[in-house]
């Protein structure tokens, strides 16, 4: 009888580190100025609901005078119970 000696040869795992590639210093100024340009976009664009939103939540006398700008100030729902009970939602 021959004697097959079927042994598994174990290497030790090369350690490879992830290197990373330093972009170069002008793309990290292009990423960061593009950042800042569509964060603003993003405000200009998203804002305006916002605003609307909060001056229907806020008190009507602050939004007439322009005194409601970032959060809401004087919590009420009158506005959306005025719009509910207007006589058009009751048509069929």
């Amino acid at each position: 009888m021959e004697n097959h000696d079927k042994s598994i040869a174990v290497t030790k795992p090369t350690q490879n580190k992830k290197q990373k590639i330093k972009a170069p210093r002008e793309d990290r100024i292009i990423s960061i100025i593009s950042y800042v340009v569509y964060s603003l976009f993003a405000f200009v664009c998203l804002y305006p609901f916002y605003y609307i939103f909060i001056n229907s939540l806020s008190a009507n006398n602050l939004s007439e005078r322009g005194k409601v700008l970032f959060w809401i100030k004087e919590l009420h729902f009158k506005n959306y119970v005025d719009v509910v009970k207007l006589p058009v939602y009751y048509r069929h």
